[in-house]
Parts: C-alpha cells; structure tokens; sequence
C-alpha cells in the first residue's frame, strides 16, 4: 500500500483501553482510598467512562482518513483496495495505533494535492470494527459514520489528520449503541506518539442528553509492540448541564498513563483514579452495556 498507510500514523487507542480499566480508588483530593463516597464524585466517575468511551471513538475517523484511497497490504496486517469510489478493507490494520482492524467499505473520492489528502466520506453498509491484536474479536460494528478529512504527510516523519463535521453511531455487541457528532479533532502522529485536540457531543442508547466534551493536547505513546497506549498527559472536560447534575461540569486529568483526576466542578471535589481499580473498571464495563 502507499506510503501514507505503511506509515500508518495517528490517534487515540480504542476500547482495549476500556479492558484494562478499573477501580478500589476513591479520595477527594488525591491517592486511594475504598470507594466513592459523594454524589459528586460518583457523577464524575460515571461521566469519565461513558466520555472515554466517545473519546476513544474519534479514532475511527482518523484511521479511516488515512486508509481511505489506498490499495495494497495495511501497516499492522489485512489490506484494501480502493476502485472507483469504494475503499474495501479486509481486516485492515494501521501500524500505530494498531488497536483497530476494520473489515468493510467505505465510499468517497479522496483527492490528492501533492502530501494533503482530502475526501468526504461514508460508510457503504456495516464496518465491523476488529481487536488488532486479535482479529477474530469484534469490538463493535459501525452502522454510521460521515465525515470531512484532510490527511497532511509534507511534514517528514509525521502525519496531521483532521476531521471536520464527523458524525458516528455504532452498535455494541452487548446489544446497546453508542454515537458521537459534531465531531472536529486534529491528530498529529510522528510513529511514536500522537498529540489529538478535539470537540465533539456523544449519546449512550439513544438517549436525548448530548454531553459535550472538549479536549486538549491528549498525548499517546506507542508500547513495545507498537501498539497505543492510554494518554500519558492531556486533558478534556464534559458539559453535562445543569438538569439533575450534581457536578454541571467533569474535568478528566490524565497525570500519567495508570493515573487520571476527575474533578466535580460544581462542589470542588476531585479523586485520582487508577485505571486498575475495581470501580473504575465497573463504570467502564457499564458504558459499553
């Protein structure tokens, strides 16, 4: 395949992440304690797994920015092809992240300008959405997605995805659905690590309540097998309105890649969190059933 997908650079890892996620973490200030002991605090855990969840989805849009167009084997195994204005992917899995192997099509006719790619594009029926690590495994399917994208490789040794307007709903295979829109996020990605800044609202089964979730400089590592790891740095915080919130507002600090800090903004409480803990692991498990 072209260089653009050997190269195979961007975004955030997906639900593996949410696999190894939990939690038995539970101060109101920092550290561990045995669980969560506020109405605050156990809105703002809540709020964190199901935006995690959404944040992880935006990277189906950058992955299939880059794949779309090309034709030949993908960085991490399978391959696509690209005829007329149908991208196929057979288990197509990018080399970093290779979190995600796809198995589907995708219609658009991407345009090349010299290193910028740019495309609307769609799905064309159901994408199945593979463990790339373990490709017999679904994660999920994706029944929508529809988005605007600029794929910028002139930089050497680094790739800028963008994408403007992407909306996304996809079925779990618990049975329940998840979606994202208004989705804008820029991706810089060097094989190594990526930085992704991003907007965007998401829905847990149809529900009316659109959360909005804005992020900042979320920075992930690739691990000795290439594959991504949780954000070593960044932050985001979700709107969740005033309507039956304790918090209004959850701000989610990534101290490092086994610590996060919720904060509940409307009483000031704020808890450190280990991906390892058992509650933590609860709420994550919860947002995808």
């Amino acid at each position: 395949m072209k260089s653009v997908i050997k190269n195979s650079l961007l975004m955030i890892t997906m639900i593996a992440a949410l696999s190894a996620c939990g939690g038995d973490d539970t101060s109101k200030t920092s550290g561990s304690t045995t669980g969560t002991t506020s109405a605050g605090l156990t809105e703002a855990l809540t709020v964190f797994a199901e935006s995690w969840t959404g944040t992880q989805m935006l990277a189906n849009f950058h992955d299939l920015a880059v794949i779309a167009g090309n034709s030949g084997s993908c960085g991490g195994g399978g391959s696509a092809s690209y005829i007329t204005s149908l991208t196929t992917m057979s288990n197509c899995i990018r080399k970093f992240p290779a979190d995600n192997g796809y198995l589907g099509g995708l219609t658009g006719i991407p345009v090349q300008v010299g290193t910028i790619k740019s495309a609307t594009l769609q799905n064309n029926g159901d994408i199945t959405v593979k463990d790339g690590s373990s490709i017999g495994t679904t994660r999920y399917t994706i029944n929508t997605i529809n988005f605007s994208a600029t794929d910028d490789t002139s930089t050497a040794g680094k790739e800028m995805t963008q994408v403007m307007n992407g909306t996304l709903g996809i079925s779990l295979t618990t049975g329940s659905s998840f979606s994202v829109g208004s989705v804008s996020s820029i991706s810089t990605n060097n094989g190594s690590s990526l930085s992704t800044t991003s907007g965007f609202t998401y829905t847990r089964n149809h529900g009316n309540a659109n959360r909005v979730v804005t992020s900042s400089n979320l920075v992930v590592n690739a691990d000795a097998t290439n594959m991504s790891q949780r954000p070593a740095s960044g932050q985001y915080t979700v709107a969740v309105g005033t309507a039956g919130s304790t918090c209004v507002n959850v701000g989610v600090q990534f101290v490092s890649t086994t610590q996060v800090k919720l904060t509940c903004s409307n009483t000031s409480e704020s808890r450190v969190i280990n991906w390892t803990d058992t509650d933590v692991k609860t709420a994550l498990a919860l947002a995808l059933s």
